[in-house]
């Protein structure tokens, strides 16, 4: 049964007729509906997100989701992670733009990594855990995704978020707004984006537990959800000074829960 609040809360994203109502109306106990359900979530989370400049620089950021799946070989429930493709834009893609990778394939590439010399050697590696019958190509990011251990994660490029993470003094900023705000924001110093970034997030989430987001250094912001949610509206609380001169307002995302079995 989805929950009085959880069916109000559908009803509220279907505003702009952006959220496929044929997707949501299916019944909760099948597994092709739940599954196009949470899919089709991923996607109007990506599209929202993207569409707003003050979250989303064009053509930036990526966002994921981990979904059990019947394996269409065996028919054995897997875990797929499901991320925008490379070269995606959030604001305008559409489920066919996403990347379907088997979780325990792309976790399994951790014991055959040989360092952060050699890292550009495990892109041709992603291709061999596609999911299906996908041509959708993986971006540099996927592992990102994959090594964060969340269900659901959105990787973003804010503007107060860029200028926060290229500041000398950005980590300082950081722990000042986790106080001010009650986060546990995390500092992850300068990396490109890589299966060394990932095994990075990894170390970083396990050694900080309760942790509900990662600032990279010079690049953006990792944040994370147990369950899918959606960004329904943001506000901007207050300016956090950055020097003498410039401030930043972070955005802040309201979310709400809209699939609690999800």
């Amino acid at each position: 049964m989805i929950s009085k609040h959880n069916l109000r809360t559908l009803q509220e994203l279907r505003f702009n007729g952006r959220y496929s109502t044929s997707i949501s109306s299916g019944p909760l106990g099948r597994e092709g509906s739940r599954k196009a359900r949470c899919a089709e979530l991923l996607r109007y989370r990506s599209n929202l997100l993207g569409s707003d400049l003050r979250i989303t620089n064009f053509g930036g950021g990526n966002t994921s989701s981990k979904l059990e799946q019947a394996d269409p070989l065996d028919g054995q429930p897997k875990q797929v992670l499901w991320v925008k493709g490379s070269g995606g834009d959030l604001g305008s893609i559409k489920r066919s733009g996403f990347a379907t990778l088997y979780l325990e394939k792309l976790l399994a590439l951790e014991g055959i990594y040989r360092g952060v010399n050699l890292e550009d050697e495990m892109v041709d590696m992603y291709p061999l855990c596609t999911f299906g019958n996908n041509p959708v190509a993986a971006s540099i990011d996927t592992p990102l995704h994959a090594f964060l251990p969340f269900p659901h994660v959105d990787h973003l490029h804010p503007d107060w978020g860029i200028a926060l993470a290229a500041s000398a003094n950005g980590k300082t900023k950081m722990e000042e707004f986790n106080r001010k705000f009650g986060h546990k924001l995390v500092w992850l110093p300068w990396q490109r984006p890589g299966f060394e970034l990932g095994m990075m997030l990894k170390k970083i989430v396990e050694e900080t537990p309760g942790c509900d987001g990662v600032v990279l250094g010079g690049h953006g912001l990792f944040t994370w959800a147990r369950h899918n949610v959606n960004l329904i509206s943001t506000r901007s609380p207050s300016s956090i000074s950055l020097g003498s001169s410039s401030k930043i307002t972070p955005t802040l995302q309201v979310i709400i829960l809209v699939e609690t079995d999800s």
